[in-house]
């Protein structure tokens, strides 16, 4: 698989913060309150079989979370398309080939729901940065926060495939596969969008230089 390149990225993995409240609920609602239920991932392909929504939750809840944040550009909305990706899986059980099947499947079933939601009603793609949750991680800081937001406030078409090809790891032939698009399209949506935001970066960076600059 092609390797991400960082670039101007800030590639933050660490759990959000508020993913662990979702992960208890989700956890509650297809496992009953017998929460000792999500050590399934030590379990290996057996825990597979058993309860495949589980073990998918157990492995890439968070993933697609972030997935669910970069194409819809709110938290919230993402938590409930998140609920949605893994519940409609405990409710309807599939057979995947291998973990790397099951990852895929699920962010295009994420992506595909977000599109959805987005041609149901108008949503608004921004959000105050204070609303987005932190990192888990202590080395965090504001400006992984920021280019969170600035990915997720870009139209979806273009959020989705930065969220795949840097977050994700995903080459552009395997990008093309999951959203349905040709593998032209999905690169030249790739530059656009890498465009976009660096422009949004540096004119944010130019007026946090100019504000300093003033009060200084």
């Amino acid at each position: 698989m092609q390797q991400p390149k960082a670039d101007f990225f800030i590639l933050d993995t660490a759990p959000l913060l508020g993913y662990n409240e979702l992960k208890k609920k989700i956890l509650k609602t297809m496992h009953g309150n017998v929460l000792s239920g999500c050590v399934i991932s030590e379990r290996g392909s057996d825990a597979m079989k058993d309860n495949i929504a589980l073990y998918a939750f157990r492995l890439y809840g968070d993933t697609v979370l972030r997935a669910a944040y970069a194409a819809c550009g709110s938290y919230q909305e993402a938590e409930d398309i998140t609920q949605d990706v893994f519940l409609s899986l405990h409710a309807k059980p599939q057979e995947f080939n291998d973990d790397e099947h099951l990852r895929a499947w699920l962010l295009r079933v994420t992506i595909n729901k977000c599109r959805n939601l987005r041609k149901s009603f108008r949503v608004s793609r921004t959000q105050p940065l204070d609303d987005i949750p932190e990192q888990a991680a202590p080395g965090d800081d504001i400006r992984s926060r920021e280019l969170r937001a600035q990915i997720a406030a870009l139209p979806q078409k273009y959020s989705e495939v930065i969220f795949l090809y840097y977050y994700e790891g995903y080459n552009l032939r395997e990008i093309a596969e999951m959203t349905g698009r040709s593998e032209n399209t999905v690169s030249s949506l790739l530059q656009r969008g890498r465009k976009k935001l660096k422009m949004e970066i540096e004119r944010e960076d130019a007026y946090e230089t100019q504000r300093l600059q003033k009060s200084s």
